[in-house]
């Protein structure tokens, strides 16, 4: 097979994610209206562009209705290279709002589900946080002994538990 049917194929992706990259950095920056103004055009050049969904979750600027759209966005695209990126946002809007039992049952998707995902750190972070904000310390130990055991590099030793 000619790998020169598949260039522009590749060219394509390549180009799309390059083009994404830079509106994710304009909304870390803050730049959010910018982003918002491009959003009919990305719309229009790349309909079927799993970051175009993600992108308006990111920008929405009511945390209920964000949620909504980051569980359509897993539910529609559970393969996508920003699944566990929309999976970590809920989790952390939860812990946010103090609802660790729901954050924790949240959380642990990310290091259970995504073993090479960028967020694995925060993850375990605040799944510790959360289940120590419920008393759940055992089951705290349990979580991060399951997760140490898949992610052997992962640095446990600061969480403080008695891990056996």
């Amino acid at each position: 097979m000619k790998l020169w049917i598949f260039w522009p194929i590749l060219i394509s992706t390549f180009l799309s994610a390059q083009t994404f990259n830079i509106y994710f950095q304009l909304l870390e920056e803050g730049r959010i209206q910018e982003v918002k103004d491009q959003l009919p055009e990305l719309k229009s050049k790349y309909p079927y562009e799993p970051a175009i969904p993600y992108l308006q979750a990111l920008m929405d600027d009511d945390g209920y209705s964000a949620i909504i759209q980051f569980r359509q966005f897993i539910e529609k695209f559970p393969d996508s290279e920003y699944t566990d990126d929309a999976e970590m946002k809920i989790g952390e809007y939860m812990y946010a709002r103090g609802l660790y039992s729901q954050a924790t049952q949240q959380i642990k998707k990310i290091p259970l589900n995504y073993k090479n995902s960028n967020h694995l750190k925060r993850s375990v972070d605040l799944l510790v946080s959360s289940f120590k904000a419920t008393g759940e310390i055992d089951s705290a130990k349990y979580y991060v002994s399951r997760i140490k055991s898949q992610n052997s590099e992962l640095r446990v030793d600061h969480y403080g538990l008695d891990l056996k």
